[in-house]
């Protein structure tokens, strides 16, 4: 199971993007794609992985610039199935 987030900030602040699990499932890894407007401007990445809780349940990127661009993050999660 694969979950999505995406996030567009304004400029010259802060952004977090943070892709979640269905309820019940894992937090196994996760991956991040910067699309910036310039190929010479990549935002610094401030922090990557799971904000919690435990077990975890989702997978998170911040970053700064002072130029736009995209964040997507990707997790990739355990599929727990809910007991019958």
């Amino acid at each position: 199971i694969i979950g999505n987030g995406s996030s567009t900030p304004s400029i010259g602040s802060f952004t977090n993007s943070t892709a979640s699990c269905l309820t019940g499932d894992v937090a196994i890894s996760g991956e991040y794609n910067i699309t910036p407007v310039s190929p010479f401007v990549i935002p610094g990445v401030q922090y990557f992985g799971s904000l919690g809780p435990d077990p975890l349940t989702n997978w998170s990127t911040q970053l700064l610039s002072i130029f736009p661009f995209t964040v997507v993050t990707t997790v990739n999660c355990f599929d727990n199935p809910p007991l019958r």
